[in-house]
């Protein structure tokens, strides 16, 4: 690379220090080393998008609203597919939920789980990335609320076991109208509560006085 691109070494070495810090690259060391291009994550694009929607003072109910555009048109795809794996996924993340609702963390994960299933395989490359990043930036928000407040809008676990085993038979049947309906009202419902307990004016915080933002190269 040196050759090809008439760089130094120390140019060279920096550039992949920085392509390996946004997780573009993986760079063993040793004799046996060397760089490895790798597949960039969502989590990667969603630090610059959530960044970037802060800076701007986005507000949650900005954001809610792209969910809710793309998240039902993920469910109504998974249930044209009708992919037998991807269904048996879905209900599996539902079924394990069932058994932790009074865990909120953990009924978190699978919660978690199951949106990241149903958007990276509803075979739209830009529906899945658009859904992911902006899942990965709510959730971030999330995860800067205080447990009690997160709590306030999680009292409803069993019901929300319940909806999901709906939306997956809706799935399962192939009924792609059934499917986007039932997850936008899933989610609004969500919305609704989280308003209700929160407020309806937050702004989006991707980073707090408590985490800071990735240095600028």
């Amino acid at each position: 690379m040196i050759d090809r691109f008439g760089v130094s070494r120390g140019t060279l070495r920096e550039a992949l220090r920085i392509l390996e810090s946004e997780g573009l690259v993986q760079v063993s060391r040793g004799a046996k080393g060397g760089a490895v291009v790798l597949d960039p994550e969502t989590e990667s694009i969603a630090v610059q998008v959530g960044t970037y929607l802060q800076l701007q003072t986005a507000r949650l109910e900005d954001l809610f609203a792209a969910r809710v555009i793309y998240e039902p048109a993920a469910a109504r795809a998974i249930a044209e597919r009708r992919d037998q794996a991807v269904l048996a996924a879905l209900a599996q993340c539902v079924a394990a939920q069932e058994f932790c609702v009074h865990d909120m963390a953990l009924y978190r994960s699978h919660e978690d789980e199951f949106r990241k299933v149903m958007l990276s395989n509803c075979g739209n490359p830009v529906l899945s990335l658009m859904g992911g990043v902006i899942d990965t930036v709510f959730k971030r928000h999330i995860d800067q609320l205080s447990e009690g407040a997160v709590r306030q809008v999680s009292e409803h676990m069993q019901e929300g076991v319940r909806a999901k085993r709906r939306i997956v038979d809706f799935m399962g049947k192939g009924d792609g109208e059934a499917a986007e309906r039932a997850w936008r009202i899933y989610i609004q419902t969500f919305w609704d509560r989280f308003v209700a307990a929160l407020g309806p004016d937050a702004t989006l915080k991707y980073y707090t006085s408590a985490t800071k933002p990735p240095r600028q190269a």
